[in-house]
């Protein structure tokens, strides 16, 4: 049924909007908004008729300014005609046409073109009119002809298709349907190659938001007696202001959130703003509060089947979808009621557009089933019940399997390790995607490396070894992302929930478990003190985090992190990733880079290289192509600053020297502005937030709201009700700050950027009058005064200002291709970021291997012995720039053994350190007499301190001196 070119299916909900567009070689992803896949379906009408109407986050910031012009639920309007919107009249159709529009103007960017065949989704119950509209609105927005298909037709494609489960001939498949706003249930019946609805009902006043909503009445009741308590409650109720509404509309969010996190947790702590309320709600008590609106859905989806007759043998299977049916107990009531396990996802939004494709298409033949695991032999009653839910045809018992196997493979028994490891590999090939996809997240964040080929047996997705994906990741101090090489070209890989970057944030809760990305930010400001934002830049550190008895070291957490950003890309791209280059910090040393590998290896990520996020990033805008010139390139990011001078042009990238500051970013700007704050409500107030960590993370947050607001305006307002309690009584902060006295308190912030641009300008040789082009790059150098900053030291030159954020991670990308030969004519050349040299007899540093010096690179130098009689010589490696050995960071150690008995000096040996591209260092010491030899290869992280020491000191190498 589909055509040559892209097609295109749009699932216009209640609440939001979801369209997939699958592409020529049939693969289907879909449509991002706002790095989202889900479009607000909500539309702002301004008082002037000739101004465009908004859609998604645009009408949603709109309407805190303006409430009347927005109208939330258009589809809930299709029989109203119009709608009236800021003192005027709005056609529904033109609500419905502008969201519409809004798909169908990214169609055409991503796909270049509007697809061939435009699929819309409809309510089974809507008949002709309402379908009319529907297609007026589309014809409207520039589609042209649609198909129209029913929603749960679209959902039954999908379950039959997309997941393969059986639904043979006769057999009824209930879609239960609990989106935002609405319920709607559906007894939809196989017939030959499609699909029949028998019987559809609905209520229109059961959905998430008002699950939601009886969420935050609970809270109401909760904090009832807190001091001030009402008249915060006041101000969220009916806000007279745009800030109240904007808290209002936060608190919403945040409420939607804990709804969401409560379908994967036991607890989870709801902000309450303006009341200054902190509450902790436990699954428990979310459950006695949904229970009365889903056992209202269970029962009617009982009255639904018994309507038609439908019994338990003609019933195939209860499939949720909708973004609501992610509370558990909803399962749970229909697997009573029903006596049948529903299927559910973790991303039932987007089921209906995604079968829309497949509507009316032959379904996919039902999945094999996974391949069976060698059984063990059952060493404790946990591997029993893990073996007979990992068997488990149902997806809600396999998921337990799951939680189950993470819980074994924590434990010591080696035995029962072994046991949930072969099983874990079973649901890594799972036929339900979304499980697939945990399964692999959990394998990798446990350590257990690569998966040893194609999980469950192969389910066609993966390509075996050698074959699979190359990407780049680029681990950023404030944003984490993965790009993967498509035909020569980088493009960014969306996360499981469809952004193209992932928070760099890791928290541990208080039951041990570990969150990432925007789930670990959002609970941030409830457990700041267990949520760690750039684990990356305490690589090498020592650094720990101690929580629900045990300890998470920073290499621990990057792993974590990693193991998500994998799990999302494998999970995307439907095969196993082939080869990863990652990307560093200009200034991290070779033991941060050894650590950032390692940890990615745990991850289960094979590293082809580690490069410097400056050689990525130009490499990612491209720099190479064209003539020759000299670039100066200044990140400045939200935790780093990275500065290179590279001779770029005719497929080359040659960095001359790189330098920078891995404690210099916008969060040094925005701490500058929380202090002051904070020393100002303790002399105002005598409150010291420094020992309330919940309200300091807030302040921290509106600090760099208001660093990034000033980047633009000349001023900027803090606002932040009851941020504590004093003892006179809860305390509110309202502060004007402008940018010339930010920075007047930050002068010196800015001065420490010019030492990175000093040292690459002399390190390179390259006087500044002979750089072409000057780069400037990363969020906080939107600061003007760092634009200034930079002009000044370039000669007047104003910065090029047009590098695209993810250039970063597409140039790692790139340099993936380049490796596995999928990139030619290309060729980037890096160099050591510090000195590299072994320790003398005395505690002196000899470099053999200064910085800066390009890679690869062999050199060699000739030592003796310091002692008469001396056996043995103690090889200490080091890297950095201190005259004394042990104030730069130990690489390794070890000793050459067996040497001839001598009066000290006569013995010749030679050092030997040799880096290849790759960064790696291979150090071997050889006595030239007998040829007998010792290598050590730098690849791990030496953490031994017994190890580093390996020998006396009075084993020390002598230069040797020739006589002349």
């Amino acid at each position: 049924m589909s055509g040559p070119g892209p097609r295109l299916a749009v699932d216009f909900g209640t609440s939001t909007t979801v369209a997939m567009l699958q592409d020529r070689g049939g693969r289907v992803r879909p449509l991002l908004f706002d790095a989202s896949p889900l479009l607000g379906s909500g539309v702002f009408a301004g008082a002037d008729p000739d101004a465009e109407l908004l859609t998604g986050g645009d009408a949603e910031r709109a309407a805190v300014g303006l409430p009347q012009g927005l109208e939330p639920y258009p589809k809930q309007r299709v029989d109203d005609g119009t709608v009236w919107l800021a003192d005027r009249d709005v056609p529904v159709a033109d609500l419905i046409a502008a969201v519409l529009g809004r798909v169908a103007a990214e169609a055409r960017r991503v796909a270049g073109d509007l697809p061939g065949e435009v699929v819309l989704t409809h309510p089974s119950s809507w008949r002709r009119l309402r379908r009319g509209v529907l297609a007026a609105a589309a014809a409207r927005a520039g589609l042209g002809a649609v198909r129209l298909v029913a929603e749960p037709v679209a959902a039954a494609a999908y379950y039959a298709g997309r997941l393969g489960h059986e639904l043979p001939e006769g057999r009824c498949l209930v879609v239960y349907d609990l989106g935002a706003g609405t319920f709607d249930v559906s007894v939809v019946r196989r017939a030959g190659a499609g699909f029949t609805v028998l019987a559809h009902d609905g209520l229109a006043d059961v959905g998430g938001v008002y699950l939601d909503a009886a969420l935050v009445e609970h809270v109401r009741a909760l904090t009832a007696g807190r001091p001030g308590a009402a008249d915060g409650w006041a101000a969220l109720d009916r806000p007279r202001s745009t800030s109240e509404r904007r808290v209002r509309h936060q608190l919403q969010l945040d409420a939607r959130a804990v709804k969401e996190q409560l379908s994967r947790r036991p607890s989870a702590e709801l902000h309450v703003p303006l009341v200054d309320a902190d509450v902790h709600v436990t699954r428990a008590e979310f459950e006695a509060l949904a229970r009365p609106h889903l056992e209202r859905t269970t029962a009617l989806t009982a009255t639904v089947l018994r309507s038609v007759g439908v019994g338990p043998d003609e019933l195939a299977g209860v499939f949720l979808v909708g973004g609501a049916s992610r509370v558990p107990l909803a399962a749970t009531l229909l697997h009573r009621a029903l006596r049948v396990a529903p299927t559910t996802l973790d991303l039932p939004e987007l089921v209906v557009a995604e079968g829309a494709l497949q509507a009316e298409s032959e379904p996919a033949p039902p999945a094999a089933g996974r391949a069976s695991a060698p059984r063990p032999a059952a060493r404790a009653e946990d591997v029993t019940e893990l073996r007979a839910a990992a068997a488990d045809e149902r997806v809600a018992r396999r998921d337990e399997a799951l939680h189950l196997a993470g819980r074994l493979l924590r434990g010591g028994d080696p035995s029962v390790r072994t046991a949930a490891c072969t099983l874990l590999l079973g649901l890594v090939g799972d036929a339900d995607a979304a499980l697939a996809r945990r399964a692999r997240e959990l394998w990798y964040a446990s350590g257990l490396g690569a998966l040893p080929g194609p999980p469950g047996g192969g389910n066609g997705a993966w390509n075996g070894p050698g074959n699979g994906a190359v990407v780049g990741i680029d681990v950023g101090s404030a944003e984490s992302a993965v790009a993967v090489l498509e035909r020569g070209r980088a493009v960014p890989v969306p996360n499981a929930e469809g952004a193209l970057s992932t928070p760099s944030v890791v928290a541990v809760t208080a039951d041990g478990s570990t969150l990432t990305g925007a789930a670990a930010a959002r609970q941030a400001l409830t457990n700041p003190e267990h949520t760690v934002r750039a684990p990356a830049l305490l690589l090498g550190t020592g650094w720990a985090l101690d929580r629900a008895g045990a300890r998470y070291t920073a290499e621990d957490l990057v792993t974590i992190l990693l193991a998500r950003l994998h799990a999302d890309a494998e999970a995307h791209l439907g095969g196993p990733i082939h080869g990863a280059v990652l990307t560093a910090p200009a200034s991290f040393d070779h033991v941060q880079r050894l650590a950032l590998a390692g940890a990615a290896r745990r991850a289960g990520l094979p590293v082809l290289r580690v490069i410097s996020a400056p050689a990525a990033a130009l490499l990612g805008h491209g720099a190479h192509h064209g003539g020759e010139q000299i670039v100066l390139l200044v990140d400045l990011g939200a935790g780093t600053l990275d500065v290179a001078l590279a001779d770029v042009g005719d497929g080359l990238i040659d960095l001359k020297a790189t330098a920078g500051d891995q404690h210099l970013g916008g969060d040094d700007w925005d701490r500058r502005i929380a202090e002051r704050i904070a020393e100002q409500v303790r002399q105002d107030h005598g409150l010291d937030l420094a020992a309330q960590p919940a309200a300091l993370a807030r302040l921290r947050e509106a600090a760099e709201a208001a660093r990034i607001e000033l980047s633009a305006a000349g001023s900027a307002q803090l606002h932040l009700p009851y941020l504590g309690v004093s003892p006179a009584g809860p305390v509110h902060v309202t502060d004007t700050l402008t940018r010339s006295a930010l920075e007047a308190q930050t002068r010196d912030l800015l001065h420490r950027c010019s030492g990175p641009v000093d040292r690459v300008v002399i390190a390179s040789g390259v006087p500044i009058a002979d750089v072409d082009r000057v780069v400037l790059t990363g969020g906080a150098a939107r600061m003007p005064a760092v634009a200034e900053l930079v002009r000044g030291l370039t000669g007047g030159r104003t910065p090029y200002r047009g590098l695209p954020p993810e250039a970063v991670v597409t140039g790692a990308a790139v340099q993936a291709g380049i490796l596995t030969g999928h990139v030619r004519d290309t060729l980037v050349l890096e160099s050591t970021a510090l000195d590299l040299g072994f320790e003398l007899a005395g505690g002196t540093q000899h470099i053999l291997v200064p910085r800066h010096t390009p890679i690869p690179h062999r050199s060699w130098t000739l030592v003796t012995t310091g002692t008469d009689g001396q056996t043995s010589l103690l090889v200490r490696v080091c890297e950095g720039d201190h005259p004394v050995a042990a104030s730069n960071r130990p690489l390794a150690a070890f000793e050459l053994t067996g040497l001839p008995t001598a009066p000290k000096g006569m013995v010749e040996i030679e050092l030997e350190f040799d880096i290849d591209a790759n960064g790696i260092l291979t150090v071997t010491a050889r006595d030239r007499v007998t040829g007998s030899d010792r290598t050590v290869v730098v690849d791990t992280v030496a953490t031994d301190d017994a190890a580093l020491a390996a020998g006396p000191a009075s084993t020390l190498p002598v230069p040797l001196h020739r006589p002349a």
